[in-house]
């Protein structure tokens, strides 16, 4: 909106931030990059969202290249975008998975993050837990798994 509360942009897009077509609304004064999440779409050369640490591809829901961080988060795919929930999860930069947003807005985000940590600590053995609103995991256990 601008300032006399004109609509000059709207957009529908699926899950992973992509635009759906012919769905969108953009009048002749907006010119507008920051799309998904926030992030700046580049839109001369790949049309991936820049996120800082990497590109993300709306087509697909996947990063263009391997998570800096994917140690951490071993039994997911290096290339995935918040475990694949993009509804509830948040990555600021490329580099973190972040539960603080859903930890504000689910009344039971407590009882249902408790049930998520137990099944992926039943599947990785990596001592997961949430701290400060991000998912971390035990480096002992991950340095026992590894040797």
């Amino acid at each position: 909106m601008d300032t006399a509360y004109n609509v000059v942009e709207s957009n529908d897009v699926d899950i992973w931030g992509y635009r759906l077509m012919d769905r969108e609304y953009t009048s002749s004064l907006t010119d507008n990059d920051y799309l998904f999440t926030g992030k700046e779409r580049d839109n001369e050369k790949s049309g991936y969202d820049y996120f800082g640490a990497r590109y993300f591809d709306s087509r697909i829901g996947r990063w263009g290249t391997v998570d800096p961080m994917s140690r951490n988060y071993i039994s997911y795919s290096p290339y995935n975008y918040v475990a694949n929930n993009p509804l509830i999860l948040y990555d600021p930069d490329g580099m973190v998975i972040d539960f603080s947003n859903y930890e504000r807005q689910d009344p039971n985000s407590q009882l249902n993050l408790d049930l998520l940590l137990t099944e992926l600590n039943g599947l990785t053995d990596l001592g997961l837990k949430i701290e400060n609103g991000y998912l971390t995991y035990d480096e002992e256990k991950v340095k026992y798994l590894l040797t």
